[in-house]
This record gives C-alpha cells, structure tokens and sequence, in this order.
C-alpha cells in the first residue's frame, strides 16, 4: 500500500456517500494520524503515533450487479501481548469486499465473498468509516509469535515456584464410577 497515492485529511472530504460514489466508480485513498481515532486509541498501548493507510474503491460489480466497496487497510499498532503483557507492535490490515444493500434480507442473500454494507441513505464521516474498518480488522487478542515472546518458553509453576504444575483432568475421576442399575 505504500505504493498507492495519499491525500492529505485536509484534502479528503470529510463526509462520503458509499452508493453515490460506487455509481459514479470513484476511489478514495489517504491516511489518518491514529491519535485521531478515539475508538482505536482506547484499545492500544500508550501513544499511537502512527498512521492508518487506506484505499477505497467504489464500483459496480458487473457480475453480480450489486454496488461494491473495496476497503484497503494497513496500519502499525502498538500493543500489548497478553502472554507476556510486553509492549509489542502489531502490523494489521487487510482487503474487505463489501456489497451496499438496503436491508437485512438483501444483506442474508448476499454472495459469500461480500460483507453487507447496509446503507441508510445519509452522507457517513469518511474518518468513521475507515475507523470501524480498522476495528473489525484488529485482533481479539494480541499476541507475540510463540517463538518471539519472552514468555512462551516459561514453564508453568505453583504458588511456591518448586514444581510444575500437572494439568488436572475434571473428569478423572468418573473412571473409577460404575454405573448402578
């Protein structure tokens, strides 16, 4: 995505129509600082100070007829793994297809390689809609790669650190019940 041209925020127009972009087949692509992001920010380690890159392309699909948003997203996130709660940066980003449907029934019947956008006939905050796209592409749970975390090699202890920890089976004992008829 590095490669893609970016418009300033300030050149960017602060408020989208999906439907009437995707008739006209335009495409938007830019950057947002992601202190600007207060939804975001509340789930990231300290401060962000990095950006979110995005490409939207508004189309209409010539196969399926239907009116398609196409959001590109890549962002650097600083986090915090929930294995060893160390600082970490997490690259997140990804492609959604999006289908614009006015209702819940056009939304079940879409094609499986689009997500419904449900379109409520107002004009959306462009910063909005790149937001809600980077949550949906954020993970539950950060977590360092298994190899790389400082914790993933530590054995598990008891309270008094001598001895490991044996995973207890709950259902052990029902081994040792006969049934009584």
């Amino acid at each position: 995505m590095d490669t893609l041209c970016r418009l300033m925020p300030s050149e960017l127009p602060e408020t989208i129509d999906p439907m009437r972009l995707a008739k006209i087949g335009k495409a938007l692509s830019g950057s947002y600082d992601l202190h600007q992001l207060a939804r975001v920010n509340a789930l990231l380690e300290a401060d962000p100070g990095g950006q979110v890159s995005f490409r939207l392309k508004f189309s209409r699909d010539d196969e399926s007829r239907l009116f398609c948003v196409v959001v590109e997203l890549e962002a650097m996130l600083p986090m915090v793994c929930q294995r060893c709660l160390q600082p970490m940066q997490r690259q997140v980003g990804g492609i959604v297809n999006m289908a614009i449907v006015s209702n819940e029934a056009e939304a079940e019947s879409l094609p499986a390689q689009f997500e419904p956008y449900i379109e409520s006939g107002v004009s959306v905050k462009l910063q909005d809609f790149v937001e809600d796209e980077l949550l949906l592409v954020m993970p539950l749970v950060a977590l360092h790669g298994e190899k790389t975390c400082p914790a993933a090699d530590k054995p598990i202890e008891n309270k008094s650190g001598r001895e490991r920890i044996a995973k207890v089976n709950p259902f052990a004992e029902l081994k040792n019940l006969k049934l009584r008829k």
